[in-house]
């Protein structure tokens, strides 16, 4: 399982802003420590892409092409260390 990235804060300055809501960047922020402890005890690898991959700057709320490159590179790195530990 991998956290997302949060929303960024501009989110509230883009026509999606208002529909949003407020607090949705800080809301993201609390998604990664939610999901590790869902997966407490349940043998599933859990990573947060939080210092991997910003989002876009368009409505900072989806990944550009270059963020999925960024995503693209961490989830390989993610797996491929999982795959080395056994």
């Amino acid at each position: 399982m991998i956290a997302p990235p949060p929303i960024g804060e501009k989110y509230i300055d883009t026509p999606i802003g208002r529909p949003m809501g407020n607090q949705c960047s800080e809301k993201s922020l609390e998604l990664a420590e939610h999901l590790e402890n869902l997966l407490k005890g349940t043998g599933i690898h859990f990573a947060d892409s939080k210092d991997h991959v910003t989002m876009n700057e368009i409505d900072y709320m989806h990944l550009n092409a270059d963020g999925h490159r960024l995503m693209s590179k961490f989830i390989w790195g993610q797996v491929t260390r999982i795959l080395n530990e056994r």
